[in-house]
């Protein structure tokens, strides 16, 4: 991992980029030993499935939310555990 000297950088978030829950994982892992990482930032990985269920009208209001909340959640879990 490349660490930064930039005296005004007080830190870099990792962006998810539609990846797998055990890709991020993998990258949370690897974070871990970085002084600048700070946290995440994810979307697509959160509600890309569900987006596409829900617009194909086999996914409720309360599943998606339902889905998106259990994928954030899984994932905020990984990040306290590295």
């Amino acid at each position: 991992m490349i660490e930064v000297n930039d005296p005004l950088c007080r830190g870099v978030v990792l962006l998810g980029l539609e990846a797998p829950e055990e890709e991020l994982a993998r990258g949370f892992a690897a974070a871990h030993t970085s002084r600048t990482v700070r946290g995440f930032a994810v979307g697509r990985t959160i509600f890309a499935e569900a987006a596409k269920a829900w617009f194909a009208g086999t996914m409720s209001d309360e599943q998606a939310i339902a889905d998106m909340a259990a994928r954030f959640a899984a994932l905020v879990g990984i990040w306290g555990e590295t």
